[in-house]
């Protein structure tokens, strides 16, 4: 099993991005235009949905093919997007408690 031509490209893109930010004279660019300190960012990839049919031990030695690349799928992304709120809400919960 392996990932498509679109994950191969979009792991070619990030990995010129990369690249970009290791030049230093990059980096000020995009501090002096933004506003932004940048150095090895992290690189993740948004791709289709989860699928039960992959096993995940192939997933992660899929996953270890592309070492400085995280890829997460929009499934991955709502769950943990879910995860935070619920733990934020139940953190603004507790802190009106105890303010009373």
């Amino acid at each position: 099993m392996r990932y498509s031509a679109a994950v191969a490209e979009a792991a070619a893109q990030l990995r010129e991005y990369g690249r970009y930010f290791e030049e230093e004279k990059n980096r000020k660019q995009i501090l002096e235009r933004y506003g932004l300190s940048a150095y090895k960012p992290k690189m993740l990839v948004i791709i289709g949905r989860r699928s039960s049919k992959v096993d995940p031990m192939e997933e992660r030695g899929m996953q270890a093919d592309l070492p400085n690349l995280h890829l997460r799928t929009y499934d991955d992304i709502l769950a943990r997007m879910k995860w935070r709120a619920a733990k934020l809400g139940k953190s603004a919960g507790e802190s009106i408690r105890k303010d009373r």
